[in-house]
């Protein structure tokens, strides 16, 4: 929706105007001039109204992104402190619509929102006696709560020899993800993060 302009309002306003020699619609009259003063407020509050419009959805807000982000409890442990201002937005959006689930396409969704298209979740069956061929990968009972997000390598950092005792064998930047990803998991299960094609 585009806001209307100074004219539109000098305009409809003359066409509201009765009939008659005292209510001159000429663009030099002094009625019209008034009006045509009266249209610039009328068109500043419009274009102001769109833009709260837009503002009040936190998919496009700009402004009131900082009012958002106190709204959702955002900067948290889960997301950056300092961020682009899309990335900002997408955090907004995926904690106010994030309503809970213990499905894949939920996770993977949540994923796609911050901008993880293209992930994939393997689940493990757990391995039974007489249903297993020989030879298969053995899966015991604690792998049925076991499940891992397969993510494309954005990030990814393999450790190195020379690295401190205790850190991780593959660290990420997808850091807001994983946490994201930890918090919102069913509390019984256990997720593994993949990154790699």
């Amino acid at each position: 929706m585009e806001p209307l302009k100074k004219e539109d309002y000098t305009t409809a306003h003359g066409l509201l105007l009765p009939r008659g020699l005292a209510w001159p619609r000429t663009s030099g009259s002094v009625l019209m001039r008034l009006f045509a003063g009266f249209s610039r407020s009328y068109a500043a509050l419009h274009a102001s109204l769109i833009l709260l419009i837009r503002e009040l959805d936190p998919r496009s807000t700009t402004a009131f992104l900082s009012e958002w982000e106190s709204f959702a409890g955002l900067p948290d442990e889960c997301s950056l402190v300092v961020g682009t201002e899309s990335e900002r937005r997408a955090a907004v959006v995926s904690k106010i619509t994030a309503t809970g689930g213990a499905t894949a396409p939920y996770f993977i969704a949540i994923a796609a929102g911050l901008g993880y298209v293209g992930a994939t979740v393997t689940e493990f069956p757990v391995s039974r006696f007489g249903r297993v061929r020989f030879g298969a990968r053995f899966q015991g009972r604690p792998w049925r709560n076991v499940w891992q997000m397969n993510l494309s390598a954005q990030g990814s950092t393999p450790a190195r020899f020379t690295d401190r005792f205790g850190t991780r064998f593959n660290t990420s930047g997808n850091t807001v993800l994983e946490c994201r990803i930890v918090k919102l998991k069913p509390a019984h299960t256990t997720v593994l993060f993949h990154y790699g094609t």
